[in-house]
């Protein structure tokens, strides 16, 4: 498994999802071998959009993981 840590700015850029999406399939990636780490600062601030990303991401395989937690 490979972790990949996601930036706040890549987390609120509209087109992430899309793009990674799009990564995967293009280079057929298993997202069951991926696991994306985000700050539970990043979720909270945009708790709406940041649970949605997450459950997308979760949905389609990716391990999500928080980041530094209990720090913010």
């Amino acid at each position: 498994k490979v972790s990949i840590n996601v930036s706040a700015a890549q987390l609120m850029n509209v087109g992430f999802y899309d793009k990674v999406v799009e990564i995967v399939n293009k280079y057929e990636i298993n997202p069951n071998n991926i696991c994306l780490e985000m700050t539970e600062t990043i979720l909270i601030s945009s708790i709406d959009r940041g649970s949605k990303l997450a459950q997308d991401f979760i949905n389609m395989g990716f391990e999500i993981s928080l980041d530094d937690f209990g720090t913010g």
